[in-house]
């Protein structure tokens, strides 16, 4: 009974880490995305 407990929380902890991730990552990208779209419209106006 307990390991199954262990075992579970272990599998819910790695799932939300993942998530967390994906989620770190997700942002990551967006940002990284619109600071290109500023940098090329900047040097176009320049």
């Amino acid at each position: 009974m307990q390991r199954g407990l262990m075992a579970q929380g272990m599998i819910a902890t790695f799932a939300i880490l993942m998530f967390s991730f994906i989620g770190i990552y997700g942002i990551y990208r967006y940002i990284g995305q619109q600071v290109q779209q500023i940098q090329d419209t900047y040097s176009n106006v320049r």
